[in-house]
Order: C-alpha cells, then structure tokens, then sequence
C-alpha cells in the first residue's frame, strides 16, 4: 500500500500527517454508537451547542465552527460514561482546500481516541514537519571492549521552541492518540535516514513496535526501501521488538519475524527478564539476540538473587543458541561479572551514552580510577 502525498495507510485507515491540527477549521463531526440511548444522550448534549444534521457516516453529524471541535469533543465526552465512549465511533471531515481533501482523523475513532488526538498536536506537528531525530549508542562484543560492534537507534523528537523530546513521552502519546503506526513508522525511517547521513558502517539496532504492524508487507514495505536506498547490508540491520508487554497475539508477532528474516534481516527481543511473557517468546521466536532488562543487570554484582536468575537466563540463552547483550551496563564491577558469566555484548554508560553525533576515533580513553574503557567521541553531544 504505498504512500500518497503525505499520507500513510494502516490498516484501511487513513491520517493526513500534512494536514493542521483539526480544530484549526470548521467541520462536520460524524458520531455514531450500537445502543439507542446513548445515541439519544449525544444528541441531547450536543443539540443543546451545536446544530445537528443527519449523516451518511454516523448516527448523525454536528455542524463545528472553527475553532469549536474541542469543546463539541468534550461535550460529547462528558456525556457518556467511560464503557459508552469506548464504543463511540467518530469521524471528523474538514472541508477541501487548495492543498487537498482535508480528512484528518480515521473513521474507526472512537470517542476517547479523538479526545487524545486532540490533546496531542504537537505530535501531530512534529510527524508533519518531520521534527524527529536519532541518538546512537553504541554496543561492544566482550570479545572487543573498544570497538562498536553495533549501535541502537534511539528515537528524539524536537519541539517548536527547541525542547527535547524523549521516548516515553512520544510513544505513551501515540498510543492514546491512536498514531502509533505512523510513529513507529517514521521512528524507523529516521533511524535508517540517520544512520547513513552518520556514515555508521557497522550493524544498526532498530527499535519496532510489533502492535503498530498490521501486516507486515504493506506497514514494513518503505521501511525495506529506506534500507535498499541507504545501501545497507540486510544482515547488518537488527529489528528489536519493544514493548512486548503489549503483544495481544504470538502468532502476529511470528508473522512479522519471518518476514525480517525473509528479508535477511535479524531479530532482537528486548527486555528479557523484565516480564513472565518475555520467556515464552524466547522460546517461541528464537531471535537472533536477547537483550537482558537493566533492572535485572543493574548491581548484579552484588545481588545474589540477580546473579541466580541472569546465570539461568544466560543459560537458556545459550542452550538455544541466541546471542547475549546486556543493556544498561554503567559499573566496572557490573562488566566483570557479566563477562565471566559469559554475555556476548555489553550497552550502556559505562562504555558510552547515547550521542546525536557520532564521529567515533577508533581506539578507547580510560575511565579516571577505572579498568574498563570508554568508548571515545569526537565532536558529540549527549542526547
């Protein structure tokens, strides 16, 4: 399903990302619901500020003048209880201008996902204006403390007035505005864009969201073309699955792992030992790589309960054949013992932060009072 003038398909939904946040201009507001009585709430509330009309789309429509669809939104919320807004579907259509038809919202909205769209048009703006950015950090083999072996892709969005803008608060707002599909998407074509503008030449970690894929052919289909056109090597890019708490379905999740793999790319899954569920899917994936949760490698050293579960969980890793990384590695002592344990490849501060510019110098500085090295930048920025 390609791309069309700024528009992004997912799942037979649409989202002009070029178009304003929706109360910029006036509009019609489809509202629509399964039970007769929570209709009749709607239009009691509504009728009573705005006018309403019949629709081909809905129940029936409000006539929003500009700059109204906020209060119209909120008048429709407050009159239905949290169940009722769950099962209240919208669709908001702006009138064509010169730039095109002006239909910002999907039809499949509900209620609750269009108040969140509109407490998030700085999102909007900055999928619009393409205000997205990476840092790197880089991942060293045990074999090699001073070298890059790898680097994550992390994902920053940049504010109107210059505000860093972090991960949890991108994705958390995505979520609830119901964008995660685009997110995701221009979270991995920022990180290919970035990596090549870099001139990084070794395997590149990208983070994916397996929910914000409904089918993999279609929603991964620019995202092999950004990787074609950069020139990178299939097998020198990482997808790792994020947020796997959130996975509803194993079975959708395999789906889009045979299809990286078709494509000769490798799979990560993230924050083993974070969550009961993440040891189900290290068995039923077997990915090429398994990144250990910072909680449980954070002052391992000094914790017999940590030091019991990592050693098990480096077991089963091993016996399955899937390489180690442990993330969120910042002490000397916390390095010794994960690679007298054992663990293939080692992140974190104790070798590098993330940074937005790269330059790497080959060889390692040593830490003041410390034995393991650090992996040395020129010309970086924290970030």
């Amino acid at each position: 399903m390609p791309d069309v003038a700024g528009t992004h398909e997912a799942g037979g939904c649409t989202f002009c990302a070029s178009a304003p946040a929706p109360a910029d201009e006036a509009g019609t507001l489809h509202l629509t619901h399964p039970l007769g009585h929570t209709r009749s709430k709607l239009r009691r509330a509504l009728a009573a500020r705005f006018e309403l009309q019949p629709s081909a789309l809905g129940a029936f429509a409000v006539n929003v003048p500009e700059g109204r669809l906020h209060e119209a939104t909120e008048t429709a919320w407050e009159a239905l209880s949290a169940f009722e807004r769950g099962s209240c579907r919208v669709f908001w259509d702006a009138p064509s201008e010169a730039r095109g038809a002006r239909k910002v919202l999907e039809r499949t909205l509900t209620l609750d996902g269009l108040r969140a769209r509109l407490g998030s048009s700085w999102l909007v703006a900055m999928l619009h204006e393409k205000r997205f950015y990476n840092a790197f950090q880089p991942i060293v083999a045990a074999s090699d403390l001073e070298t890059p072996y790898a680097y994550e892709c992390l994902l920053r969005g940049r504010l109107e007035d210059g505000q860093t803008v972090y991960p949890d608060a991108i994705f958390s707002t995505a979520r609830a505005a119901d964008l995660l599909f685009q997110v995701d998407r221009a979270a991995r074509l920022s990180a290919i864009s970035n990596a090549r503008a870099c001139g990084i030449s070794v395997p590149l970690f990208i983070n994916f969201n397996p929910t914000a894929i409904y089918d993999p052919r279609f929603c991964l289909r620019s995202t092999t073309q950004a990787i074609r056109e950069a020139g990178i090597a299939p097998h020198d890019v990482v997808f790792e699955v994020v947020e796997s708490d959130h996975i509803g379905s194993v079975e959708h999740l395999q789906t889009i792992i045979r299809f990286y793999r078709d494509q000769g790319f490798r799979v990560a899954l993230d924050d083993l030992g974070s969550g009961y569920s993440s040891l189900t899917l290290l068995a039923e994936l077997r990915p090429d790589f398994v990144k250990f949760d910072r909680g449980l490698v954070s002052g391992v050293h000094t914790d017999p309960f940590k030091q019991k579960l990592l050693a098990k969980l480096l077991e089963l890793a091993h016996e399955l054949g899937v390489a180690t990384l442990a993330e969120g590695v910042e002490r000397d002592e916390e390095t010794a013992w994960l690679l007298a344990h054992g663990v293939a490849y080692l992140q974190g501060y104790a070798f590098a932060p993330p940074r937005c510019r790269h330059l790497y110098r080959s060889g390692a500085a040593r830490r003041a009072g410390g034995s393991w090295p650090v992996v040395y930048w020129l010309l970086a920025t924290d970030c």
